[in-house]
């Protein structure tokens, strides 16, 4: 069977044409550049504990008991700064080593990126880990990434038992009154002694009292 020549030439003419739009194609599905970032020096370190308080149901959600959440902002204006692509934040667990936490978009894992007026991140970690230092991929450009606020476990006060008391035994003091003063000394009778006898004088009679007796 003969080919018609110009039926080759077109078919493969057609053939060249579509290894060109492959090759466009994946051109133009290469990956976006992306650019590495510190956390803002003057954020860390912190505890959850001791940073401004916020918690939101798109933010992490909580307060959990036994559970901080943090929440990572890439402020400035989107068209420019882009949005995180992957945080990496590193934590002191215990005050002698130190912990990495990969945060990504996806929050099946306890962390997710999402997008609410900025890009954000959050990540639930344990209670009581101090943040010491972070680093973002972004897609745009900016020179630094905020720790904007924590919802930190909430705090319960420790149980204490009372130890049990057993009231303290009281004696009843022992008052010694002084003895009684003695009293006067009892009165004597006193002998009745019989004066002289009484002389009395005999007024004299007024006048004519004398008359008055005489005639009698």
């Amino acid at each position: 069977m003969q080919i018609n020549p110009y039926f080759r030439a077109a078919t493969a003419a057609a053939l060249g044409g579509c290894a060109s739009f492959a090759f466009v194609a994946t051109a133009w599905a290469a990956p976006v550049s992306t650019t590495t970032i510190d956390i803002n020096p003057g954020n860390v370190p912190a505890t959850a504990a001791d940073y401004e308080h916020e918690c939101g149901d798109n933010l992490g959600g909580g307060p959990y008991p036994g559970k901080d959440v943090w929440v990572f902002n890439l402020p400035g204006n989107a068209g420019k700064t882009g949005a995180f692509t992957e945080i990496t934040a590193t934590f002191d667990t215990d005050g002698a080593g130190d912990r990495a936490v990969v945060i990504e978009a996806g929050a099946a894992d306890g962390d997710d990126i999402v997008f609410v007026g900025h890009s954000k991140a959050y990540a639930i970690t344990t209670a009581g880990w101090t943040l010491v230092g972070a680093t973002a991929t972004i897609t745009g450009q900016a020179d630094k990434f905020v720790l904007t606020h924590t919802c930190a476990a909430p705090s319960t006060p420790p149980t204490t038992t009372k130890p049990a008391t057993t009231p303290p035994t009281t004696t009843p003091a022992t008052t010694t009154r002084p003895p009684p003063r003695p009293g006067p000394p009892p009165a004597t009778a006193r002998r009745h002694r019989p004066g002289p006898p009484s002389r009395r004088r005999r007024r004299p009679p007024a006048p004519g009292q004398e008359l008055a007796v005489a005639c009698r």
